[in-house]
């Protein structure tokens, strides 16, 4: 019999956005040998005011993708297309 552990989604964290957005940009860059080191205010302010649908996974997938496709040390707005209206 297993323990069940309720855990509200990621747009009902935004104060878990930042923290996690940078160990996946930490991670990434390190893994692909990539320079991203940060996110721009405007790109943070982006990943804040989305409603993460695929919660925690959607946004390790956003950031392994700019990290990967753009090979910048801060990571803007244009580098995250998929989360534009």
């Amino acid at each position: 019999r297993g323990i069940t552990i309720q855990i509200p989604s990621l747009r009902e964290r935004k104060e878990d956005i930042e923290p996690l957005a940078n160990y996946f940009i930490q991670k990434y860059s390190e893994e692909f040998c990539r320079g991203a080191r940060s996110l721009d205010s405007s790109a943070l302010e982006l990943l804040n005011n989305y409603d993460w649908p695929g919660n925690v996974r959607e946004l390790q997938n956003v950031i392994e993708r700019a990290v990967l496709i753009f090979d910048s040390e801060v990571i803007r707005t244009d580098h995250l297309p998929s989360l534009k209206n």
